[in-house]
C-alpha cells in the first residue's frame, strides 16, 4: 500500500503548518531579524543597507533663504547575502499500517519543524552574537575574569540599556518601542532572583494569579522585553560564562530563498499561502523514490539562510556567571 503517496497537497499544508507551529517556539535570534526573501528566478543574493544613525552637530545651522544647506554627512555600505541550503531526512519505515503511518508522519513534521527552527536559529544566533560590543559583568575586564557571583542583574540591563540609547539603537516597533533581550535560562534564574526584579512584580501588579511572579514568566522590565532560550551562548572559560543579547531594532538580518525560509507563521487556516513559503516540508512517496518494488519513502525539510549584522553598535552582548554554575 503506498501509505505516503496518498497524503494529498491539503494534508501536507496542514503539516507545515504543524510544523511552523512547534518550530515557531523555539525562535528567539531569527524572529527578531530583519527579513528579506530573494524572489523566484531574482538570483541567489540579496542585497541589504548597513546604514549607521546621522551625525547630529553640536550647533545645528538654520536655513539661509535661497542658499542650498550643506549635504549631510553619512556613510552608506551595501551588504550582499547569499543564503545556504540546509535540511534533514529520515526513511520511513516499511512495515506501517495506515493509521499508525499518519500518526508518524504527524508527529515527525512537528519534530522537523522544531529541529529546523533551532538550527536556523543556531546560524543566526551564530553572526548576532559575535558583535564586538561586549559588557563584562560587575567588574571583570575580560571573560576570565567572571566569576559564579557575577549574575546578570538589574545593574547589567541598565549598564546595558544605557549603552544602547548612546549609541541610539531604538525599541522595536512591534513591542511597544522595547528593545529585546536573549538570555540563557540561567541569566532567567538569576535575574529572576534579583531583589530590585522581585520588587517590581509585587508592586507593579496586585498579588493573584495573574502576576508574574507566581506564573513563572519573565515579565517585560525597564522598556526590555526578554525571551529564554536554551541555544543562548555558554562559554567554558575559567567558569561557565553566559552571554545575554541586547537588541536594538534593525541591528541585525536574515535572508532566504522565498518558499524555503522559516519565518514567523503560527499557523492557521488564515495562513495557508504563508505555510507555502515558509517551509519546504518534503515527503516522498513509495513511487517516487522507493525502487523497483516502491518499498521506500521519506519526510525531510529543506531551507535557505543567511544573516549579517548590520549596525554592531546596536546590539549588547552582556557576559555572566551564574549561581546555577
Amino acid at each position: 500500500m503506498k501509505l505516503l503517496s496518498e497524503i494529498t497537497a491539503a494534508q501536507k499544508i496542514e503539516l507545515v503548518k504543524r510544523a511552523l507551529m512547534a518550530g515557531f517556539s523555539r525562535l528567539a535570534y531569527g524572529r527578531f531579524a530583519e527579513h528579506a526573501e530573494i524572489g523566484e528566478n531574482a538570483g541567489d543574493v540579496i542585497r541589504y543597507w548597513r546604514i549607521p544613525p546621522f551625525t547630529v552637530p553640536s550647533s545645528p545651522v538654520a536655513l539661509t533663504p535661497g542658499e542650498t544647506p550643506s549635504e549631510t554627512t553619512y556613510t552608506v555600505d551595501k551588504v550582499d547575502i547569499t543564503p545556504k541550503w540546509y535540511g534533514g531526512f529520515l526513511w520511513m519505515p516499511t512495515d506501517l499500517k495506515v493509521q499508525s503511518a499518519i500518526d508518524l508522519i504527524s508527529r515527525l513534521s512537528v519534530n522537523f519543524g522544531i529541529n529546523a527552527s533551532e538550527i536556523v536559529d543556531t546560524l543566526t544566533k551564530n553572526v548576532a552574537t559575535v558583535g564586538s560590543v561586549v559588557q563584562y559583568a560587575s567588574t571583570a575586564t575580560q571573560r576570565t575574569d567572571i566569576t559564579d557571583d557575577m549574575v546578570f542583574s538589574t545593574a547589567e540591563i541598565l549598564e546595558a540599556l544605557n549603552t544602547l540609547r548612546e549609541n541610539k539603537a531604538m525599541g522595536y516597533p512591534n513591542a511597544a518601542m522595547r528593545y529585546i533581550c536573549i538570555l540563557h535560562s540561567r541569566q532567567a534564574a538569576d535575574l529572576q532572583k534579583d531583589t530590585d526584579f522581585k520588587n517590581s512584580l509585587l508592586y507593579a501588579k496586585e498579588r493573584g494569579d495573574d502576576n508574574p511572579i507566581f506564573d513563572g514568566m519573565l515579565s517585560d522590565y525597564l522598556g526590555v522585553r526578554f525571551f529564554v532560550s536554551d541555544l543562548a551562548p555558554k562559554y567554558v572559560s575559567t567558569k561557565n560564562v553566559y552571554g545575554a543579547l541586547m537588541i536594538g531594532y534593525q541591528a541585525y538580518c536574515l535572508a532566504g530563498i522565498s518558499g524555503y525560509m522559516i519565518d514567523e507563521i503560527e499557523g492557521g487556516s488564515e495562513h495557508e499561502d504563508e505555510a507555502k513559503q515558509a517551509l519546504k516540508l518534503l515527503i516522498k512517496g513509495e513511487e517516487a523514490i522507493g525502487g523497483p518494488l516502491e518499498v521506500k519513502s521519506s519526510i525531510g525539510w529543506k531551507g535557505t539562510h543567511g544573516s549579517e549584522i548590520l549596525v554592531g553598535t546596536w546590539m549588547v552582548r552582556i557576559e555572566t556567571g551564574s549561581s546555577l554554575g
